[in-house]
């Protein structure tokens, strides 16, 4: 008789929250695609340096995109949000490591999401 073998499941590490410095501003970032990639759902929070929340947003938009499109659409709405609240010194925090690798780099990708951040 043989036994099964015990499976090593590795529990998902989450990094804790980390405040911003004095008189600076985080937003988190997020975006999820629904119904087969046709809808999105946006959100962010923002938390001064104390952790204390100062505004929370999030939306739906029907549209036909990637998970970096949406990303990245979210990071306009955060903008918009930021500038319509006069919020001055803002951090932006995403789990999207190719959105903020694509946006410090000089070279914009030939795609649609290319389109997106060149507009």
């Amino acid at each position: 008789m043989q036994r099964a073998k015990h499976q090593v499941q590795n529990p998902v590490h989450t990094s804790p929250w980390v405040k911003p410095p004095t008189g600076m501003i985080k937003c988190n970032v997020h975006a999820t695609m629904f119904d087969n990639n046709t809808i999105m759902r946006y959100d962010m929070c923002f938390r001064n340096s104390l952790g204390q929340l100062l505004l929370g947003k999030s939306g739906f938009l029907l549209l036909i995109a990637t998970v970096l499109e949406v990303e990245f659409i979210a990071l306009l709405e955060f903008i918009k949000t930021t500038i319509s609240n006069k919020m001055h010194i803002v951090l932006f925090e995403t789990v999207y490591k190719s959105l903020v690798d694509t946006l410090a780099s000089s070279i914009v990708p030939i795609s649609k999401f290319g389109n997106l951040v060149s507009q």
